[in-house]
């Protein structure tokens, strides 16, 4: 039998969903590239998002210690590490609060690793749709605009005046906030072009601020915090003692926050002041007068813990343990996490680290003053920020 009509038919409709299969499967194979070409293209975005921030806090602080030798206040730490934020706000708001899957991972990596900008999730979201207590909180800190300069602004140009701003320091910062209104625009849009006008509004706002804070009031210019490190040092305690409460209220065996909380603060300071370039009998003297500065119950003088945590006796076991954040055990950092999870108050554990980052930089500030030979400079801010990390990060994990 010859090849006929019905031969062919189904002969070309074989072909036809051949040739459809085929067409399918590259067009499956384009989209897995193009795919793959975004991932690719977010992952760089993501990378330069985070290199900016922290360069931007490199430059700002180095600003500080060119000004006056001194570390930045924790108000200007706390602004360099809500700077991100405030850039991130400003491209929601111009997207009409739309956010792409993308931006919220990129978002979920900042409000995990930077708990010192003390700003939650929920709390940051509702900021970007109306005008609440956190936003107004945020752009007093580090809002700018042709009319108005928040705090960590009118601080940073004072210091750019006493350098004379021989290194461009304020241009990095124009760029590297820029950097990250782009890099964030674009995540999930690629063809955005928003952030074009909003860096071109904050680099004019920025300039212009530069020139119209030379002529605030003396007092207006050079504000600095009301908030003493023992008020810091008070907050901590407040937190962690009201989180206690809330776990004895449905635990039993709940952690003795009167006996610990003094040891950890004395390990901290421990290793604030270990980090001076001096002997151990001088960094005894600065650890005592480290613990005298901070009303902790007279727990133990600054002599008595060295003494300890030199021989590995006492104490040194406790404080060892309560100030690590290697391995499996967190000490005290992890107590405050898994306290304020399980009572559902973890914006709670997130201030106790933001007043506690506030106190360490102010304690060494002073310490600096009282002994400005022996290195203490910018310890502090590293040393929590580190701290920060690990615990976030050792959590995350678990």
């Amino acid at each position: 039998m010859g090849f006929g009509f019905l031969d062919g038919v189904t002969f070309l409709a074989i072909q036809e969903s051949r040739d459809r299969k085929r067409e399918k499967q590259r067009e499956m194979e384009c989209k897995k590239d193009q795919e793959k070409e975004s991932q690719d293209i977010y992952q760089k975005c993501n990378k330069k998002i985070s290199n900016a921030s922290s360069n931007l806090f490199g430059v700002v602080v180095n600003v500080f210690e060119q000004a006056n030798q001194k570390n930045a206040s924790s108000e200007v730490v706390r602004g360099c590490l809500t700077l991100p934020f405030y850039a991130f706000m400003k491209v929601l708001q111009v997207e009409e609060n739309s956010v792409t899957s993308e931006q919220i991972i990129l978002l979920d990596i900042f409000f995990k690793s930077i708990k010192g900008a003390n700003i939650s999730k929920n709390d940051f979201f509702a900021a970007v749709k109306s005008n609440t207590q956190v936003r107004k909180d945020i752009e007093a800190l580090v809002g700018i605009s042709e009319n108005y300069a928040g705090l960590l602004w009118k601080q940073f140009f004072k210091a750019l005046y006493v350098t004379c701003n021989n290194d461009n320091s304020l241009e990095k910062v124009i760029e590297f906030y820029c950097t990250i209104v782009q890099m964030f625009s674009i995540l999930g849009r690629q063809e955005s072009k928003i952030a074009d006008q909003i860096c071109t509004d904050f680099k004019k706002s920025a300039l212009y601020q530069f020139e119209a804070c030379r002529n605030l009031p003396e007092d207006d210019l050079y504000s600095l915090s009301k908030v003493s490190l023992t008020e810091h040092l008070k907050q901590m305690k407040v937190i962690v003692m009201s989180l206690k409460e809330r776990i004895s209220a449905t635990e039993e065996d709940s952690p003795d926050i009167e006996t610990l909380f003094p040891l950890f603060v004395c390990g901290i300071l421990f290793d604030l002041v270990s980090m001076s370039h001096c002997e151990e009998s001088i960094k005894a003297d600065i650890l005592n007068r480290a613990i005298e500065l901070s009303p902790i119950d007279g727990y133990l003088s600054g002599y008595e813990v060295m003494e300890d945590m030199a021989k590995g006796i006492g104490a040194a076991e406790l404080i060892t343990f309560l100030k690590k954040t290697e391995g499996e055990k967190l000490g005290f950092w992890g107590l405050v996490f898994l306290m304020g999870n399980r009572t559902n108050l973890d914006d709670d554990a997130l201030k106790f680290f933001n007043e506690c980052l506030s106190y360490m930089i102010d304690i060494e500030s002073v310490l600096k003053q009282e002994y400005p030979n022996v290195g203490l400079g910018d310890y502090a801010q590293k040393y929590m920020l580190d701290k920060i990390s690990k615990v976030s990060n050792l959590l995350s994990d678990n």
